[in-house]
């Protein structure tokens, strides 16, 4: 919501908010939206099979076509084949041809629609079913006029739509359908508060999702007319896609509009997220005039984002590289101050301080074993370390033969290497510190191994390969190949070592080396 509080006062941002919250929740729990949908078509469904067909399979058809209409265009069709095969009385066959009339509008055939609602003959029918008539017509009407308003801004069925609708208030004035009427005359004639109060009212009395999701939707596209309105229309619009979802409904507007809504307020992962619902949804209903537009608008909202996240990452990198910057002039001025500092005459007083200091942390490594071993680790490290600089100063006389010739560096490779000697001192000096601080690990290490197996305690505290590979095991190192490198030796070998030792072991390997660890 990051995006949300750059584009709207903070006062609307709160319902904003929680508008797209309540909606989140609802689109989490779809799948079960969709189940009880399922469920009840699957009742359905049962009902129809064991029904003979002279026994309501039509009404058992209209049932189901009507369960499907606003989830799967494909399915709808189907049963719009068995309300054919059925109708058998007037009713029966005009319902039917009105249902046919239903899917040609949603399948964007308007004009097919009209010529076959014009062949019907209104003359002999009963006034419930000239009802079910002027509301076809009206529906069929109304979104003829809207396309052409949208088209050209004018409408040639504007005066056939007024009068079925006012035929429809002389003999209906309270259902949905008149409030609905009552509310487009108010809009249509510029009452836009009249228009909105209506529908609210009609909200209120409203007692099925489908009916909630097509009436928010038209309180959202009144607010849409309100350039000031632009926050409740985002409420509406997300009252409406909630009905929607909970209908288990494919076929809508709802949450196509919110997204593009909230494309125009920069917030793209909200928009893209339920541009991609929109879509999945129309393609599973195969209502083609809907993922049409949803994946035209899914391409830009997209193309949207990946502009935005560029800019972020642009910006970031921006940041960081002053980051770097900053830190490395601090670590600078760190470095040029410690080096004043170490020429200032009260160094040596701070200097001394710290061996103090130093000389009491020893004191406490002595009794505690983690810290002894952070000490002994630490110290094969900088030793190493040491050992690896002298050999990279090796390699650095390359340089010299580069500049003076080889005649310049012959002298240098010719002498004798005391790497070797570099070696086996400093192992003596790692034996002989890990035994002061381990002065039993011989002895606890022969009690982990077979008689025959065990080692002779060290002369002149010098260790074996075996048991410094074992110490290193002792102090954290138990890579073979870290080993390996520690005592300056092959990986094969390390690995022989360790076979040879886990054979003459009391324990399993693991337990064997776990136990080493805890000396």
């Amino acid at each position: 919501m990051f995006f949300l509080v750059l584009t709207v006062p903070s006062c609307q941002k709160d319902e904003i908010v929680g508008a797209l919250e309540s909606l989140d929740k609802v689109i989490q729990k779809n799948e079960q939206w969709q189940n009880c949908l399922n469920a009840r078509v699957d009742s359905l469904r049962a009902v129809f099979e064991d029904t003979a067909p002279d026994a309501g399979r039509w009404r058992l058809s209209k049932d189901l076509y009507m369960a499907y209409y606003h989830h799967s265009l494909d399915s709808s069709m189907v049963y719009l084949k068995y309300m054919k095969r059925y109708a058998s009385t007037s009713e029966e066959i005009l319902l039917t041809q009105m249902k046919d009339m239903e899917l040609r509008l949603v399948r964007m055939n308007e004009m097919e629609a009209l010529d076959e609602y014009l062949a019907l003959d209104r003359s002999s029918l009963d006034e419930d079913m000239l009802m079910k008539y002027l509301s076809e017509g009206i529906t069929m009407y109304h979104q003829l006029y809207k396309h052409d308003v949208a088209a050209s801004g004018r409408s040639p069925h504007k005066a056939a739509l007024q009068t079925l609708r006012k035929e429809y208030l002389s003999l209906d004035s309270t259902s949905v359908l008149a409030s609905k009427i009552k509310a487009h005359y108010e809009r249509e004639n510029g009452n836009t508060e009249a228009a909105l109060e209506i529908f609210r009212n009609l909200y209120d009395r409203a007692s099925d999702h489908q009916t909630k999701a097509s009436v928010a939707y038209n309180i959202a596209t009144l607010y849409g007319m309100k350039e000031e309105c632009a926050t409740e229309r985002i409420i509406w619009l997300a009252t409406s896609a909630e009905n929607d979802f909970k209908a288990a409904g494919r076929d809508y507007l709802s949450l196509y509009e919110l997204a593009i809504m909230l494309y125009d307020r920069q917030m793209y992962i909200e928009a893209n997220r339920y541009v991609e619902l929109n879509l999945a949804d129309a393609f599973a209903g195969n209502f083609n005039s809907r993922y049409i537009n949803a994946g035209k608008t899914h391409v830009m909202i997209n193309e949207a984002e990946r502009d935005s996240a560029d800019k972020r990452m642009r910006l970031m990198t921006g940041i960081v590289c002053i980051l770097v910057v900053f830190i490395v002039m601090i670590l600078f001025l760190l470095q040029y101050s410690m080096h004043k500092r170490k020429k200032l005459k009260e160094s040596r007083q701070i200097l001394q301080k710290m061996n103090c200091k130093l000389v009491e942390v020893n004191h406490d490594l002595a009794d505690a074993n983690k810290i002894k071993d952070s000490y002994v680790f630490r110290y094969m490290e900088l030793s190493l370390q040491y050992l690896k600089k002298r050999d990279d100063y090796k390699r650095r006389l390359n340089n010299v033969y580069k500049t003076k010739g080889i005649d310049a560096v012959v002298k240098i490779f010719r002498s004798p290497s005391d790497t070797y000697k570099e070696y086996n001192d400093y192992y003596k000096v790692f034996d002989e510190i890990f035994l002061g601080l381990y002065p039993d690990f011989v002895n606890k290490v022969n009690g982990l191994l077979k008689e025959e197996a065990r080692f002779p305690l060290p002369v002149n505290n010098k260790l074996c390969t075996e048991l410094r590979m074992l110490a290193a095991i002792r102090i954290g190192i138990t890579e073979s190949g870290k080993i390996s490198t520690f005592l300056n030796c092959s990986p094969t070998t390390i690995y022989t070592y360790r076979t040879r030792i886990h054979r003459a072991a009391l324990h399993s390997k693991e337990e064997f080396e776990d136990l080493i660890r805890n000396l």
